[in-house]
Parts: structure tokens; sequence; C-alpha cells
């Protein structure tokens, strides 16, 4: 491609593609017919992709949301149980059973068990 100069302006000339097409390529001013179905190719891809893309940023606000409204049902099932356990907290303290330890013992009637351990030893006849 040629480039013409002219004081401070630039021009640029047509360039031959093929025996019947000229392209000017700065100033845009004429196109081939395979050049404007190319543009007109490029064009609809990124308007496809514009599309996808905001259905993409769609899809995320919508999760955002979903989160933000679980982060609020969490946070709120939190304070309700502070408040229950600040409410257990302050409720006046009963005193408690004593314990085992504290208890005094009591004598256990049970039985005596049989344990060959320690039952006296005997023969095998008895004696």
């Amino acid at each position: 491609m040629d480039a013409i100069l002219q004081g401070e302006e630039h021009r640029e000339c047509p360039e031959k593609l093929s025996r019947d097409h000229q392209v000017w390529t700065s100033t845009g001013r004429q196109l081939t017919s395979r050049q404007g179905e190319s543009e007109r190719q490029l064009t609809s891809t990124y308007r496809d992709l514009v599309d996808i893309l905001r259905e993409q940023l769609h899809a995320a606000q919508e999760r955002e949301r979903d989160y933000r409204e679980h982060i609020a049902r969490l946070t709120a099932r939190l304070d309700q149980a502070h408040q229950q356990n600040q409410r257990l907290l302050d409720l006046p303290r009963t005193p408690s059973p004593p314990s085992s330890q504290n208890a005094p013992q009591v004598p256990q009637s049970h039985p005596p068990a049989h344990n060959s351990l320690l039952a006296p030893h005997t023969d095998r006849y008895g004696r």
C-alpha cells in the first residue's frame, strides 16, 4: 500500500486485492463484499459473545443474591441461638444435688455371688 503525505495530511491509496476489488484501509470508504461479509460475521460473533456474557453476569448476580440471603438467614439463626444461650446463662442457678462422692455410703444388701475365686477350695469330691 502506498501512502501519500501532503503537508500534515496522511492519506492511503487504494490497494488492489484482485482485479476488480479495491479497499480503502484507513478511511474505510470502500469495502469489498468479502470484507463486508467478514465484518458482519465478526459483528455477529461479538454480539453473541456480549449476549453470553450478559447471561453469565445475570446468573452470577442471582447466585450472589441467593448467597446473601442464605448468609442473612444463618446470621439470624446464630443471633437467636446466642440470645437463647444468654437467657439460659442469666437464669438463677439451682443448687445441684449432692454428688456421689459427697453422699453417705449406704451398705448394699446383695446376696453373695458365687465366684470360684472367692469360694473356699474343694476337691472334686466336694471336701
